[in-house]
C-alpha cells in the first residue's frame, strides 16, 4: 500500500477521486501483477531491481522497460487469455496494447538523452510530464486510426486515468529526491513506473472491452462485427 502522506498530497493537488484511483492502481498492480509476470520474459540471476540498475551504472537503453516491451509485443501479448466468446473483441484487445506498449516504449526511448541530460529539477519535471502527455496524444491517435470504436477509446482513458495518475505523481515525487540525485537517476525510476503503470493498462483494457455491451452493438472492427 503506498503511505497516507502520498495519498493526501494526491488527494490536496488532485482531488480525493484521484488519489483512491491512484491507490486502486497500486494495489491492482501488486495482486495482477503476479499474473501478469507469467508473461514477462525470464529474468537473468539476481533479482534486477531498480537500485541494483542503477548502481550498475549501465545505459538506459537496457532499462528492463524495453526488454519486457520488446517480449510483449513479440510474444506476450499474443499470449494473453482474452474470453473465448470474444474472438473480435479479443483481436481488438491484443491490437490496443501492442499500440501502447509500442508508442509509451517508443516514445520514452527517443526522448532518453534530453531526459537524462543536464538540467534542473523543474525542468526535468517538465520535460517528463511533456514526454508522457506526447504519449499518451500519440497512442490514442494510432488507437483511432487502427479503427477502434471511440466509446471504447473513451472508455479506457477512464480506466486508465489512475494509473497515468500513478506516473505524474511519480514524476512530481522525483523532482525533490534525494535518491535520484541525478536526471539519470530520476529517468530511470519514471521508466520503472510506467512499466508498472502499463501492466495495470492490460487490465483496464480488458475490463473495457468486457464492459461493454450495448455501446458497441452493429460496430464493426477490422471487417467483422463485434459481439
Amino acid at each position: 500500500m503506498p503511505d497516507f502522506q502520498a495519498v493526501a498530497d494526491i488527494a490536496t493537488q488532485y482531488g480525493w477521486p484521484t488519489a483512491l484511483g491512484f491507490v486502486l492502481a497500486v494495489v491492482s498492480h501488486q495482486v495482477l501483477g503476479r499474473v501478469i509476470d507469467r508473461f514477462l520474459p525470464p529474468r537473468d540471476g539476481v533479482e534486477n531491481t531498480e537500485m541494483q540498475f542503477i548502481k550498475s551504472e549501465r545505459p538506459l537503453t537496457d532499462h528492463r522497460l524495453f526488454s519486457v516491451s520488446s517480449y510483449w509485443l513479440n510474444l506476450g501479448i499474443d499470449q494473453m487469455p482474452f474470453p473465448s466468446r470474444y474472438p473480435v473483441r479479443t483481436q481488438m484487445y491484443r491490437d490496443m496494447l501492442k499500440i501502447l506498449v509500442r508508442t509509451m516504449s517508443s516514445e520514452l526511448e527517443a526522448h532518453l538523452k534530453d531526459l537524462s541530460a543536464k538540467s534542473s529539477n523543474a525542468e526535468w519535471q517538465r520535460h517528463a510530464t511533456l514526454v508522457l502527455s506526447m504519449a499518451v496524444t500519440e497512442y490514442e491517435k494510432r488507437f483511432k486510426e487502427q479503427g477502434i470504436p471511440d466509446i471504447v477509446i473513451e472508455r479506457f482513458r477512464d480506466w486508465n486515468r489512475a494509473s497515468l495518475s500513478y506516473i505524474t505523481h511519480t514524476i512530481a515525487t522525483l523532482q525533490d529526491s534525494e535518491i535520484a540525485d541525478s536526471n539519470s537517476k530520476k529517468t530511470s525510476f519514471l521508466l520503472s513506473a510506467v512499466l508498472a503503470a502499463m501492466k495495470t493498462a492490460f487490465i483496464d483494457a480488458e475490463r473495457t472491452l468486457i464492459g461493454l455491451n450495448g455501446q458497441l452493438t452493429g460496430k464493426f472492427y477490422r471487417g467483422k462485427e463485434i459481439e
